[in-house]
């Protein structure tokens, strides 16, 4: 940042006192500097820079007009300034200056391997919190959805590929209750948000990393008929030799997308479905809502 910030600094003052009018005064309190740390643009832009001026005259003509049209906040500014920051760390100009000023760093290359990873990272979290939305829009449209819900209310979760902790799965703060007989979420979907059932969700990722959605339904005899209509097989978890849903999965699980929870004293009896996302695990929760309606 110490190659970057002043010279793009002293770009924008430039460009707001001698292109757009502006006093110096004015300018440093527009980008919350001094003015005599303003004052000094014109010194530092006739020092040479390590960094290509082009690229930073580009992103400071478009920060210039954004300031002077007054359309610019805060948000916006430091956006662009870390924008610019990562696309100099991916295009290998700033590997460019570490090699120049520490020989050893010649053949490195983690900043763009490390933004790349990055980007890729967050456009899946952002497909899964996508999904997870999606599959709330179907559940909220499944007429009389309480006959599917147990007791202590359901979540509808999802991991990111290759997920290894609970901050990569997703879900429902608060889980998913009914209203007026419809699904409802109080709130949008967060990673983080729902433990015992991303606990579960990477368990079985472990053994069948294909499955990274699941939701819990209420058991009744009737889900489970539905359920075997659907064509899953379902699987019952023997609480006399497992102590708990993980457990089972980590050393009984047969790799069934029904999972049984007959639970004990104090747990309730819980039907867990798994599937490759959420959106089609919504859909087949959907079906099988139009099964039991049916009366089949």
């Amino acid at each position: 940042m110490r190659h970057l910030l002043p010279p793009l600094r002293a770009l924008i003052v430039k460009g707001l006192v001698e292109d757009k009018g502006w006093s110096i005064t004015r300018a440093a309190k527009a980008l919350r500097i001094t003015v005599p740390a303003a004052s000094k643009y014109r010194r530092i832009l006739s020092r040479r820079h390590r960094i290509d001026m082009d690229i930073l005259e580009r992103t400071a003509s478009r920060l210039v007009e954004g300031i002077a049209r007054g359309v610019l906040g805060d948000q916006d500014f430091i956006r662009a300034v870390c924008s610019l920051c990562m696309n100099l760390r991916i295009d290998g100009e700033i590997c460019r200056l570490h090699r120049l000023e520490i020989p050893e760093l010649r053949e490195c290359t983690l900043c763009g391997e490390l933004f790349r990873d990055a980007g890729l990272r967050s456009a899946e979290r952002s497909r899964v919190l996508a999904e997870l939305r999606e599959g709330l829009r179907i559940l909220s449209g499944i007429k009389g959805f309480e006959r599917l819900i147990p007791e202590v209310r359901t979540n509808l979760v999802m991991a990111v590929e290759g997920a290894r902790s609970l901050e990569d799965v997703a879900g429902f703060p608060g889980r998913i209750t009914v209203v007026k007989g419809r699904a409802h979420a109080p709130a949008g979907p967060e990673f983080g948000a729902s433990k015992h059932m991303a606990t579960i969700l990477l368990s079985v990722m472990r053994r069948r990393p294909e499955l990274r959605s699941v939701i819990c339904l209420k058991y009744s005899e009737e889900v489970l008929r539905g359920l075997r209509e659907l064509g899953f097989s379902v699987e019952f978890i023997d609480r006399d030799r497992y102590g708990s849903v993980e457990e089972y999965v980590a050393r009984g699980w047969r790799g069934s997308a029904a999972l049984v929870d007959p639970g004990g004293v104090g747990i309730e009896p819980i039907i867990y479905l798994f599937d490759r996302d959420a959106t089609a695990l919504a859909r087949t929760v959907r079906r099988l809502a139009g099964i039991l309606g049916s009366g089949h």
